[in-house]
């Protein structure tokens, strides 16, 4: 009796080791994950060559009517820009991709203008003229653009327009996600759309580390789960655009290099979507086949590839220590309308999308 007594304390110390040893183990994964994490979605700012590669919102507003707004995302303030004529009835939003904001985006902007709506554009939490000590995550674009279109829908001059979205990469992810969260939405375009957080970090963590990478699947699931909620984390952006049933246009190439077409895509799982109001379309221009090119020409391509070379060149040549009026010549003789000149041909055809209601 006393033998087994004491077979049943070892094997509950034993047990309690082991138990103590897990935890700490998993308290150790997540301290780490969130190391990681956090170093992953830092707050983001250009730096000289990238502010001076976009146009400038300030020079926008002379050729196109701009309004600086300002709304709230939890605790911080987002900046925002409303453009284009008082006249239009129709809205792009512009959901940015991750380390972007409304600048890299004007040219963008300019050409949905020209093509007759008004749009509105937004600086993400952690970003550039927004608040935010860091951009959070991933899936924060979602709770971003929620707000951004709860200010559209409680502003006067915005709230009777026609609603479209347009998102690029991240802001793919963003635009598909609020697709079934009832706002009135006329259609959705996303271009390199990300179809959930685990499977883009798990696709860019291979390509690292190998399989090595799902070990801190666990880990790094709970992590984000602890910040932004199951409801986010179990859903994609292909499961929300086939509940939702809003129009969609799901635009991917198969030379993206940053979102693998046949991985964390959204386009990836098209065959999941049996919405008939999603269409799904491969982009093919071998000139301009790639995740951000994409949305420009191929000279405005090759111009920004040419001077960020030059750049580096001349980085080299003073040993990483430019002298100040030598960077600022180079900077001041960088022409971004130049640098983002639009691909007109892929916009068009997202407008023709918005406008061809079936």
């Amino acid at each position: 009796m006393k033998e087994r007594k004491s077979v049943r304390r070892r094997i509950l110390r034993i047990t309690t080791v082991v138990l103590v040893a897990l935890l700490i183990l998993a308290a150790g994964m997540l301290a780490v994950t969130k190391i990681i994490h956090d170093s992953i979605y830092p707050r983001f700012q250009r730096n000289a060559v990238e502010d001076a590669l976009n146009i400038k919102i300030s020079d926008q507003s002379t050729g196109y009517p701009t309004e600086e707004i300002a709304f709230k995302s939890g605790d911080n303030t987002l900046r925002g820009y409303i453009s284009g004529d008082e006249d239009a009835t129709s809205l792009v939003v512009i959901v940015p991709g991750l380390s972007a904001g409304a600048e890299d985006y004007t040219s963008i902007a300019m050409e949905f203008m020209d093509l007759g709506y008004k749009v509105f554009s937004f600086d993400t939490t952690g970003s550039f003229e927004s608040e935010g000590e860091n951009s959070v995550g991933f899936s924060q674009i979602v709770a971003d653009l929620k707000s951004a279109l709860d200010y559209i829908t409680k502003n006067p001059e915005l709230k009777d327009l026609e609603l479209n979205l347009f998102g690029h990469s991240r802001g793919g992810y963003g635009a598909a996600m609020v697709a079934d969260d009832g706002y009135n939405l006329n259609a959705i375009a996303t271009v390199g759309g990300v179809n959930s957080p685990m499977e883009i970090t798990m696709e860019w963590s291979e390509s690292y580390v190998g399989a090595f990478a799902y070990t801190g699947y666990p880990a790094l699931y709970l992590y984000q789960n602890m910040i932004f909620g199951s409801d986010i984390m179990g859903t994609s952006a292909a499961d929300a655009l086939d509940e939702s049933g809003v129009r969609a246009l799901v635009i991917h190439c198969e030379n993206d290099a940053t979102v693998d077409v046949d991985g964390s895509a959204i386009f990836a799982h098209k065959d999941e979507v049996e919405s008939k109001n999603a269409e799904f379309m491969l982009y093919e221009n071998p000139q301009n086949a790639g995740h951000t090119t994409l949305l420009y020409t191929q000279n405005a391509n090759t111009y920004r590839q040419k001077i960020t070379q030059d750049y580096e060149n001349l980085s080299e040549k003073y040993g990483g220590n430019i002298p100040a009026d030598i960077e600022e010549d180079f900077i001041n003789s960088i022409d971004s309308q130049k640098a983002k000149e639009p691909n007109r041909e892929l916009i068009k055809l997202i407008s023709d999308f918005y406008k061809n209601k079936k």
